[in-house]
């Protein structure tokens, strides 16, 4: 009985193939012709040898080509790879943080010059500031600092969690002087 096709798909609908014609390969093996090089009049093919790649301490080594240089000069599909240039160390947007800490701490001391003076334009602006302002300029940082997390090489300073929570301390702060202006000049009404 001839071995079978592992390819003949006839069963499953479409038309029929023809049975392969010729003569029946001798022995076991893949069968010539196809995709390989020519068989053997046994049936078995050897492939060509390859030569043994040597890394620079000798032994074989796949990362190092015949020549004892480092393979990678081609991208995976044959082309030439692209220069890699140099890794470039990102960070967070820093200024970004000190303005919202700025921003934040001007808040407050607008807050305080309302305590004193009484006043409820200095009130709205130093809850302005505080508030809505600074935590925008918060959120700024944040998304800047997202984008730039995503680079290959990214370092950012240990007191940085810190410096977020104290910029949030003082627009909270400036936020409740001012509402306390605001709230006794609407309680005067």
């Amino acid at each position: 009985m001839p071995p079978s096709n592992p390819f003949d798909f006839s069963d499953f609908g479409g038309r029929p193939q023809a049975p392969p014609t010729g003569p029946p390969s001798g022995g076991f093996g893949p069968p010539s012709g196809g995709f390989g090089p020519p068989s053997s009049p046994s049936g078995f093919t050897l492939p060509p040898q390859a030569p043994q790649q040597q890394g620079p301490a000798g032994g074989f080594d796949p990362f190092f080509g015949e020549s004892g240089a480092p393979v990678g000069g081609e991208e995976a599909f044959g082309g030439p790879s692209a220069p890699m240039g140099p890794l470039t160390v990102s960070g967070p947007p820093i200024r970004l943080m000190a303005a919202a800490l700025g921003i934040a701490v001007l808040g407050v001391l607008l807050g305080l010059v309302s305590v004193l003076l009484g006043s409820v334009l200095v009130a709205l602006l130093g809850w302005l500031l505080a508030g809505p302002v600074a935590i925008g300029a918060l959120a700024w940082f944040g998304a800047a600092d997202t984008r730039r997390r995503t680079s290959s090489v990214y370092s950012a300073p240990a007191w940085l969690a810190k410096a977020n929570w104290v910029v949030l301390g003082f627009s909270a702060i400036g936020i409740a002087l001012s509402a306390w202006q605001i709230a006794l000049w609407a309680g005067r009404l």
